[in-house]
């Protein structure tokens, strides 16, 4: 049996990182109360569910007591050395009194040390210690390969996939050029993208199926946004026929072309998705993510974020803002974004803020800040 000795941080892919390479039968964590509380069950769990760690312990540590930190690891470690296991030391994450500790009681028992590049995904030796084997040699390599699901839930929460967007679901090349062909038009016409796509919103609901009726305008005897649908109609999205003098009906070539011109954020956050999916491990657009990790209960708190991808341990929170950002707009995205890449991602989230038009005065200083990166389409 092995052991791998692990100090229990708050940030949770530093705390399983190791078992998800290797093949360890048994972690004992050794930590602050404070921690202990917070992450020991999530922990546990992840363990046993994903990593088939069989035994999972936990041993509360004193603050700013060497001594009596080394006193609690030593009892431990005599217990495991009197079970014939053989041991291992992760000191990814480690706080700067136990990892003293952990060099201590290494070089002690002549036992293996080592810690994870988690943004690499590499292990990294450390003993020069001729006396011990390495982990590599130690124990079986197994690599557990994270997806959102798991990482979401290691963090704690829980992706609700019954929240999703029906039309999100749609995938294919045909499917994903009319989302290309829309978001061009929305390029082009960025201003007026979000007002023309709320009033073909309810003039479609004066309609039926794909068709919906324009009324042209007494004065100009023209259509309000003629020159957006003589675009859509150009790409081959929506074709007219006139009715009368004064009544012109529309047609959308297909259902997904319906909901895509009128859901006005719909096209940005699909054409982003497309972008990002192409290069990430793992992707999803329209993510629910709800904060307990438990679905349906009286307390659910959600949130919505745009696009969600992972590429290795790394995972990158992307919101998408077509419209106009104003100052309170402009603010209120920047802190959600900060909220809950903070919640689900942890401090190696990344966080892109997409936009079609500038922000305002001051507020890319700070999105610098609050380390965003803000991508602007029309850039």
């Amino acid at each position: 049996m092995t052991t791998n000795f692990e100090f229990l941080g708050t940030e949770p892919i530093e705390n399983v990182i190791t078992s998800m390479h290797f093949q360890i039968d048994r972690v004992i964590y050794f930590g602050y109360q404070d921690v202990m509380k917070e992450k020991e069950e999530s922990t546990k769990r992840f363990l046993k569910r994903y990593c088939g760690v069989s035994e999972v312990a936990f041993y509360a540590l004193p603050d700013n007591d060497l001594q009596g930190v080394l006193k609690t690891m030593r009892e431990v470690i005599e217990k495991e050395k009197e079970a014939g296991h053989d041991m291992c030391f992760d000191i990814t994450g480690g706080e700067s009194l136990i990892l003293v500790a952990f060099g201590m009681l290494a070089a002690e028992y002549h036992l293996p040390m080592h810690t994870y590049d988690v943004e690499a995904d590499e292990l990294v030796e450390l003993n020069s210690d001729s006396e011990c084997r390495q982990i590599s040699q130690l124990v079986r390599r197994r690599d557990i390969a994270m997806d959102l699901d798991k990482y979401i839930e290691m963090q704690g929460g829980i992706i609700n996939h019954n929240m999703q967007k029906s039309y999100k679901d749609h995938d294919g090349a045909v499917f994903f050029e009319e989302v290309k062909s829309v978001f061009g038009v929305q390029m082009k016409y960025t201003d007026n993208w979000n007002r023309f796509s709320d009033y073909v919103k309810t003039r479609v609901a004066q309609g039926s199926g794909l068709e919906f009726p324009i009324s042209q305008q007494k004065k100009t005897n023209t259509w309000p946004y003629k020159k957006i649908f003589q675009e859509l109609e150009k790409a081959g999205l929506i074709a007219h026929r006139k009715v009368s003098n004064r009544l012109v009906q529309v047609r959308f070539k297909n259902k997904t072309v319906k909901s895509l011109i009128t859901d006005g954020g719909s096209s940005l956050e699909l054409y982003v998705y497309q972008m990002e999916r192409e290069k990430a491990d793992d992707c999803r657009i329209g993510v629910h993510l709800d904060w307990d990790g438990v679905i349906g209960d009286e307390t659910d708190v959600c949130n919505e974020i745009d696009v969600l991808t992972l590429q290795g341990n790394i995972p990158t929170f992307i919101s998408c803002k077509s419209g106009k950002m104003g100052a309170n707009h402009t603010r209120n995205a920047l802190y959600e974004l900060e909220t809950v890449a903070k919640r689900f991602g942890g401090k190696y989230a990344k966080k892109v803020l997409v936009i079609m038009q500038p922000l305002g005065d001051g507020y890319q200083a700070r999105a610098d800040e609050m380390k965003i990166e803000i991508r602007n389409m029309k850039k």
